[in-house]
Formats: structure tokens, C-alpha cells, sequence
């Protein structure tokens, strides 16, 4: 929903909409087949479609977690200090399973903003480093970042990031 007059303002509004609608086509291309949640999870990743520059420009925001880091993975983490000791336990598999809905449909708006970013900007400027900054900023603005680093320190605790989990958008 903020993606569209983000980049619409930025590259043109009927070029904006072909772009997010090739970039979803793309993505729903993508899951087809999917028998079951968790496999919809490793087919959701747009890398196993991409080519050539698009591909290392994904390589790259996916290494640098802007596609992967969402609301769904701090709440597991907030909920589940146990994570990092016992990965499969039944609680943190449940609680995963649980969370994964939310999650992949946050990844996939991501997917789809930062691909349309990155197409728009190439047909522009035909820049990867400029296609890469394009999808970031995109990301960052019109999806927020949810890395523990990037909020005030009194949404930091353990408890706080739970109290404040969806108030991290006012302190932008």
C-alpha cells in the first residue's frame, strides 16, 4: 500500500503499477505448486527465478537481512529466548509454524517492492549500485526495519520490545 505512491512519486505512476504487477506476477509464479506452508517458505525466495544483475542485487538485500527481517522474526525472538539453545525443540517449532504465515507474507511484499525498485531504477539509470540503494530505501521506508538496532532505546528490553512492537513505525 505505501510502495506504490513511494515509487510512484519517484519513477511515474504507470510505470510504478506495471512494475509492482510484473513484480507479483512474478512472485505468485514463483510458490506455484507449493504443497504445504513450509514448503511455500523456501519457494517464496524470488533468487530461484532471478538472473543477472537482479539476482546479485536480491543476493545482496538478502545478505544484508532487508528482506529477511521482519516483524514475525522479532516477535519469535522477543517470545523465545530459548532459540538460540535448543533450535527444534516442540516450542520453537510450534512457534515458528505459528509466526511463518505472517512472515512470509511480510517477505513477500518485500520481495515484491524491492523488485519493482530495482527494475524501475535499472530502466532509469541502468545502475546496480543505484538499483540496490533504490530497493533499500524503498524497503526501509514503505516496510520499516525491524532490526533490534534500529529503535529507541526504551523499546530495547525484552519486555519493552514486546510492549512497543507495533509503535515502532511513530518513532520514525
Amino acid at each position: 500500500v505505501l510502495t506504490f505512491p513511494f515509487l510512484g512519486a519517484r519513477y511515474g505512476y504507470a510505470k510504478t503499477t506495471l512494475q509492482l504487477t510484473k513484480a507479483m506476477t512474478a512472485q505468485v509464479t514463483a510458490f506455484r505448486g507449493a504443497k504445504s506452508l513450509f514448503e511455500l517458505e523456501h519457494l517464496v525466495d524470488m533468487r530461484n527465478t532471478l538472473r543477472g544483475a537482479e539476482l546479485a542485487i536480491f543476493q545482496r538485500l538478502h545478505d544484508t537481512g532487508k528482506i529477511e527481517i521482519t516483524q514475525a522474526h522479532d516477535l519469535i525472538d522477543a517470545a523465545n529466548k530459548e532459540a538460540e539453545l535448543n533450535y527444534h525443540s516442540p516450542w520453537n517449532v510450534m512457534t515458528r509454524g505459528a509466526a511463518l504465515p505472517q512472515h512470509l507474507s511480510e517477505v513477500i511484499n518485500r520481495q515484491v517492492s524491492a523488485l519493482a525498485a530495482i527494475r524501475l531504477e535499472m530502466k532509469k539509470s541502468r545502475d546496480s549500485e543505484n538499483a540496490f540503494n533504490s530497493a533499500v530505501e524503498a524497503i526501509d521506508q514503505t516496510h520499516y526495519d525491524y532490526e533490534k538496532t534500529n529503535r529507541a532505546m526504551i523499546m530495547q528490553g525484552n519486555t519493552q520490545r514486546v510492549v512497543f512492537m507495533f509503535k515502532q513505525y511513530a518513532q520514525k
